[in-house]
Order: C-alpha cells, then sequence, then structure tokens
C-alpha cells in the first residue's frame, strides 16, 4: 500500500491505495494507520478500482488507527482489489 498526505494547520488531507494481489482468507475489515494523531471522528471514503467498483467508507478506532469496510458494513476486497481511500481530519 501506498499513501500520502498534507497537513495545513491543523488540517491533515491523506489518500492512499490499499492493494490486495492475494486476498487470501481476509475478511471484516482493512486496518490502517493515521499519518499524523487525529482529534475527534474521522470520515473516510474509498471506491475498490480494481475490482468490484464497490464503495467503501471508513472510520477511525482511535487517534491513531483507522478502518474500512464496505459501503453496506461487509468486506468487499478480493484478490486484485485497488482501494484509494481519501480522508480529512483534525489533527490533535
Amino acid at each position: 500500500s501506498t499513501g500520502r498526505y498534507k497537513q495545513i494547520g491543523k488540517t491533515v488531507h491523506m489518500t492512499m491505495l490499499i492493494s490486495i494481489p492475494n486476498n487470501g482468507s481476509g475478511a471484516g475489515w482493512i486496518t490502517f494507520n493515521f499519518p499524523v494523531a487525529a482529534q475527534g471522528s474521522v470520515a473516510c471514503t474509498g471506491r475498490d478500482y480494481n475490482g468490484t467498483g464497490a464503495a467503501w467508507n471508513g472510520n477511525d478506532v482511535n487517534s491513531a488507527v483507522g478502518v474500512i469496510n464496505g459501503y453496506d458494513n461487509t468486506y468487499r476486497a478480493g484478490s486484485g482489489s485497488g482501494i484509494r481511500v481519501a480522508c480529512t481530519y483534525e489533527a490533535a
């Protein structure tokens, strides 16, 4: 997976590409780390552009960790999925 972010004052804009070449037994949700600790709630959006085209939603677990899953709270990735995710949030 790759990503980048830019912090302007206390606002953090981040994008990432999560590549899943071989899904194996993947299920549930995908976990990722925020590049800068978050203050309060975080909402993210994404789309699987290599696989099904399904929409993904994300949120924070705590100030350092986020998760994404399918728009309907299911795990929608498969082998070959490439999920592009974007989040904007307030830094702690």
